[in-house]
Order: C-alpha cells, then sequence, then structure tokens
C-alpha cells in the first residue's frame, strides 16, 4: 500500500493524476478548503467582492436572471 500524502491524510495513490489535471498549488488550496470546512458551515467573507469588484451573488439570483 502505499504512503500517506501531506494532503490532508488522502493516499498518495489517490493524489497522483491530479497534478496532471491542474497545478499543484490549486490541488493544495482546495484540499486545504475541504479539510476546513468539514466541521461546520462554510465561513463566509467578502472575497469574491474582493476579487470581482461586485457582490457574490445568491444562487437564485443567478437562476433568475438565467429564466
Amino acid at each position: 500500500m502505499s504512503g500517506t500524502s501531506h494532503h490532508a491524510g488522502l493516499p498518495t495513490a489517490a493524489l497522483r493524476p491530479m497534478p496532471t489535471r491542474m497545478p499543484e498549488g490549486v490541488v493544495d488550496s482546495l484540499l486545504r478548503y475541504c479539510a476546513h470546512t468539514l466541521d461546520g458551515p462554510v465561513p463566509v467573507t467578502g472575497e469574491v467582492g474582493e476579487r470581482t469588484g461586485h457582490p457574490a451573488r445568491t444562487h437564485a439570483s443567478r437562476v433568475a436572471d438565467t429564466l
């Protein structure tokens, strides 16, 4: 059996194909985010607005725009 990686305790074999599909930094970020949110709700931040220049929208508002 393969060893355990530094990625949230996942087996190294589980991560082997990931870097070929996306940069390793992205894999690290996604796994840290998932591990951080396992025990509770996702924290609400203003990051979407900071990055895009407009506030985040709800799922309902996005759906309403497509109808």
